[in-house]
């Protein structure tokens, strides 16, 4: 009996790629907005927000960006069955129910409800990503590749900046960034990625070099940024489970010892200014307290207030939607939650929304929000994970390695997301929907022209 395909996720489609995909070789030339796209968001993860500033007000660069890939993708005109998707249409209907909750205070709010929009407007990026991926299966490959040249740039990249913004000039006045450009939960959820790259058969073993490098910054940056930190040691976690064969994750698990037995033994405490304008230490006990107050409580005046100022916040928003009169409309997209709610901590009012993206809908689209949110990311979650055991049962561990990669990098994100405003600003919001868009063009991909990844061996899709 013939297994019939799974079409929750993904739709199922002919098995074999139409006659007009064009091949391998149509596939290695110009690909201009592909280019484009990976110069962004090396700029974001490279420069955090001083590269969101690139551009003129109120256009910026994720915007232009964006713009110009939703050309390129109607020009490309493969969007028959994009729509079909579960997860698009998930999507597609966050979307609504958000600009339905954005719309009417726009003349009131006027740019700050767009601004506050952007945590589910730059979805667009993951429908654009998806089509112009789709429409030639060659892209998938080369994106790949170009993340692969990518990573000793943010290796080399992170090692620079983080360095001179913390104790050169944390403001960065060259650049009309905010006081903070680049943080370290956005950097380690970065090395996360790399981290899950190296794990895939697309990554290979890594050289001792690049691993030195990549924990001597997540040692520094974790210091400081804990949903950061546990962003990383989950995606560690889930590749260590579903890759045990990697040479590359020993490696770093040694050096990782080998970091945190040296921290202690040398007795070192260094201080350094955190997130917030807060106080860290580098030190072992302060690593082993930041590692503890995920769960509990641990006398430590700045770890623990910050979590049960974000605990309290969090309580106040759950009160007035699921017990209280926001419960179907949420208070909308434009007003500054931190201040109506009373949670506000800036002096120039820069805090608009919860550390919470989940709280974040819920506070901003009610309920029906929340509940569109997290079916779009259970949609997703289930669609890597299936793909990835389906690639595992047939043998494809190329295949299984993409599946890994753009799981476990999605993952980082949403547990960053989870602790901290991220996945709401360009800087985290068009990565992650990025890799979004990426995961569902895979999927697809995988189902019509799974030889795609095999084009150097002279397989196509036509």
């Amino acid at each position: 009996m013939t297994q019939r395909p799974l079409s929750l996720w993904v739709p199922p489609v002919a098995t074999s790629a139409p006659a007009e995909w064009p091949t391998a070789d149509a596939a290695s030339g110009a690909q201009p907005w592909l280019g484009l796209l990976c110069v962004c968001l090396a700029g974001y993860a490279t420069f955090g927000k001083a590269w969101a500033y690139v551009g003129i007000a109120p256009v910026y660069v994720g915007e232009i960006v964006l713009l110009c890939g939703a050309v390129a993708a109607l020009v490309a005109g493969k969007w028959h069955g994009i729509f079909d998707v579960t997860t698009v249409r998930l999507l597609v209907a966050l979307a609504a129910w958000g600009a339905f909750r954005t719309v009417p205070f726009f003349s009131t709010y006027g740019a700050d409800a767009l601004r506050d929009a952007a945590v589910w407007g730059y979805g667009a990026y993951a429908v654009v990503v998806f089509a112009y991926l789709a429409a030639v299966p060659q892209r998938l490959p080369l994106l790949l590749r170009r993340y692969r040249q990518f990573i000793p740039i943010l290796l080399c990249g992170v090692s620079i900046v983080v360095p001179v913004a913390q104790f050169v000039d944390p403001a960065w006045r060259w650049w009309p960034a905010s006081d903070q450009p680049i943080k370290g939960a956005d950097v380690l959820v970065q090395l996360a990625g790399v981290v899950a790259f190296w794990s895939s058969q697309w990554g290979g073993p890594a050289s001792w070099v690049w691993l030195v490098v990549l924990t001597l910054n997540v040692a520094f940056i974790g210091l400081m940024d804990r949903s950061g930190l546990v962003s990383f040691l989950a995606v560690l976690g889930v590749c260590f489970a579903l890759s045990p064969r990697s040479r590359t994750l020993p490696r770093i698990a040694l050096l990782t010892v080998f970091a945190v037995a040296a921290l202690w033994l040398s007795g070192l405490r260094i201080e350094l200014q955190g997130g917030g304008g807060k106080t860290r230490e580098l030190s072992f006990d302060f690593l082993v307290a930041s590692m503890r107050s995920v769960t509990s409580d641990v006398g430590d005046t700045g770890l623990d207030s910050t979590k049960e100022w974000r605990l309290d916040w969090w309580g106040e928003i759950v009160d007035y939607t699921l017990g209280g009169r926001f419960f179907w409309t949420g208070k909308g997209f434009g007003v500054n939650l931190a201040d109506d709610d009373g949670f506000q901590v800036s002096q120039e009012h820069a805090l608009r929304s919860p550390h919470s993206v989940h709280m974040t809908f819920l506070a901003r689209a009610g309920v029906p929000g929340l509940v569109l949110w997290l079916a779009t990311q259970l949609a997703f979650g289930a669609a890597m994970w299936s793909s990835y055991l389906r690639a595992r049962r047939r043998g494809d561990d190329r295949w299984a390695g993409v599946f890994l990669f753009l799981g476990a990098f999605w993952m980082a994100f949403l547990i960053n997301g989870s602790f901290d405003v991220f996945i709401e600003g360009p800087v985290g919001g068009i990565w992650f929907w990025t890799i979004f868009g990426a995961g569902l063009a895979a999927a697809r991909i995988y189902r019509v022209c799974p030889q795609v990844l095999f084009a150097d061996e002279h397989h196509r899709c036509a």
